[in-house]
This record gives structure tokens, C-alpha cells and sequence, in this order.
């Protein structure tokens, strides 16, 4: 392949910038939202219309080529990225939370809440207990510091601690 050293590339300049300038440039940046060398190039293009030594032709087809912020250029493609994130993102937010539902402890009887509570003692499922004591104390049960169930009168113990 053929290649032309630096110094026969008279389209390529090599710009050394002082702060002044990096400066002004970082403020054209982001008012213009163009990259590095479109900003220069289209900074160029405006001074040197505006001075008379670049004709309109000239000036229209740079502007055009250079002015287009990287927002606008790449908006695109980077809405074809964003597309499938944003429906992953909708398809989430709709799915049902995997919540686990406990049991209607209201609605059992008394032999279903001494098997859920014996059950949950067994796997120790604090929450589960406290649920279950609360259901129990409404329909008069008591219970003994160390977690056995007793009758409402208060008679025997009707389930014993595994």
C-alpha cells in the first residue's frame, strides 16, 4: 500500500495549543457540542468566511460537514442501543414482583395454625411465628415464654416444641 510520509501531507497540520486557547476551545466545544477537530475545523471556517478569504460555497459545504454536533451524528445509533435497554427496562418494571405470599393465617383453623406454627418454628421463620402468635393471642391462646402454645384456658399444653 502506498503511504505518504507526514511531510508530504500538506492536508495535515499539527496544532499546539496554549491554555488560552485549549480553553476557548473546551468553551466552543460545549456550546457547539462537536468534537475536538470538527470544533477547530468549524471555528476556522466561521473566521475565515467572515474575513472574506473563504467564499459562501465553501463556507455552506464545511459548515455542513462540520457542524453537525456529535449528538445529532450519532443519535442513531445511539437510540438502536438505548431501544433494546429501554424495552428490557418496560418488561421489568411490568413482570410481577416474585414476592413470597404467606398463608391467610386468619382463615385457618386452629389444627392448620399449630401446623403452620410448629412448621415455622421448625424452619425458623421468625416473621412466620410472630404472624402466627399475633392470629393465636386473637383467638385466645396463650403462650409460654419459651414458645409453647397453650389452651385458652390455660389448661395443658396443646403442642409441644420439637
Amino acid at each position: 500500500m502506498f503511504q505518504l510520509s507526514e511531510s508530504e501531507k500538506s492536508w495535515v497540520h499539527k496544532l499546539f495549543f496554549n491554555a488560552y486557547f485549549e480553553d476557548a476551545l473546551a468553551k466552543y466545544r460545549a456550546q457547539t457540542g462537536l468534537g475536538e477537530s470538527y470544533a477547530i475545523l468549524c471555528a476556522l471556517n466561521e473566521y475565515w468566511f467572515q474575513i472574506g478569504v473563504m467564499n459562501r460555497e465553501g463556507y455552506e459545504y464545511n459548515k455542513k460537514r462540520y457542524g453537525t454536533p456529535l449528538t445529532e451524528k450519532f443519535k442513531g445509533e445511539l437510540e438502536a442501543q438505548e431501544e433494546p435497554q429501554k424495552k428490557a427496562e418496560l418488561e421489568q418494571q411490568r413482570k410481577p414482583l416474585d414476592v413470597h405470599k404467606r398463608p391467610d393465617y386468619f382463615s385457618m383453623t386452629d389444627d392448620q395454625l399449630l401446623d403452620a406454627y410448629l412448621h415455622a418454628q421448625n424452619i425458623n421463620d421468625s416473621s412466620a411465628i410472630q404472624l402466627i402468635q399475633y392470629v393465636a393471642k386473637q383467638r385466645g391462646y396463650k403462650f409460654t415464654p419459651d414458645g409453647r402454645v397453650l389452651s385458652l384456658k390455660g389448661e395443658g399444653v396443646a403442642a409441644e416444641n420439637p
